[in-house]
Parts: C-alpha cells; sequence; structure tokens
C-alpha cells in the first residue's frame, strides 16, 4: 500500500477554492484590512513556502533548500502555480513511497515556528502541513469576505 491512499481526499478544499482564487486580482491580492498585517498575497505564498519547506527540508532533509520568496511570487497565477507544484511534489512523494515511510521520523531543523516537537512522524509533518493549510485557507476566505467577495463554498 502506498502512503498517498492514506490521503484520499487531499486537494478537496483546493479543488472548490482554486477556480475562485483565479479571478482575484493584484488589488485585491495585495489588500489587508486595518490592524492586520497580511494580505492574501502573503497567506498564498506562506501556504505554499510551508509545504516546500516541509517536504524539502525535513521530510526529505535538505538542509540547504529554501523556499521561493515573495520576489518569485508578485501576482495571483505565479502564487497558484507555486502552490501547485509544491502539492505536486507532495503527491508525487506519497505515491512513490510505501505507507511505512510514513512511521518514520525527523527531526524538526532550525526555521519551524511552531512548538516544539521531538522527532515527529513523517504522518505527523504533512497532517500538519494540510491542517496549516487549511487555517490560512480560512484566513484568505475571510479576507474576500472583509472586501466584498463572496468567498468560494465549502
Amino acid at each position: 500500500m502506498k502512503a498517498i491512499e492514506q490521503y484520499v481526499h487531499i486537494n478537496d478544499l483546493r479543488d472548490r477554492f482554486f477556480p475562485q482564487y483565479e479571478s482575484i486580482t493584484d488589488e485585491q491580492l495585495e489588500w489587508k484590512t486595518e490592524g492586520y498585517k497580511n494580505n492574501i498575497a502573503f497567506l498564498l505564498r506562506h501556504i505554499a513556502q510551508a509545504e516546500d519547506w516541509f517536504l524539502n527540508a525535513v521530510i526529505l532533509e535538505n538542509s540547504n533548500f529554501t523556499p521561493k520568496r515573495k520576489r518569485e511570487l508578485t501576482n495571483t497565477k505565479e502564487i497558484l502555480d507555486y502552490l501547485r507544484e509544491t502539492r505536486a511534489n507532495t503527491i508525487r512523494f506519497l505515491q512513490e513511497n510505501d505507507i511505512a515511510i510514513l512511521q518514520e521520523t525527523r527531526t524538526m531543523p532550525e526555521g519551524f515556528r511552531g512548538e516544539k516537537v521531538d522527532d515527529p512522524t513523517i504522518e505527523w509533518i504533512i497532517k500538519r502541513v494540510f491542517d496549516h493549510e487549511v487555517y490560512h485557507l480560512a484566513q484568505v476566505n475571510v479576507m474576500l469576505r472583509l472586501q466584498g467577495i463572496d468567498p468560494p463554498n465549502m
């Protein structure tokens, strides 16, 4: 059994949300509400950067890995393309590996800002990536609503 079989609904939210996100204008992407430091561009970039970092730096243990930066991701298309690229890499990893790999542990390198976790399993790391995405996609949808734009339906 391959590890991907553990994640049959891996793109449920993306399949629902991304078609509408494709129409986000540059102005909407950069808008932020008073008292809040992050805009939609930041949130979507951050989701992709985190998934990229967790897969490459943590799971694949590439200590020299650096995710794409803001200057490389300047508009909605570039950001959504990066989100699709990082998810494709995660899916490829899960398709290529037996489910047993999910129980292997990794050491969390410097740069992880969450609560310290000693030797998390790959399964924990991937679940954390998906939970992190859900959290920030909810923020994106709130930011759309605050701009008077109906967010995608769940």
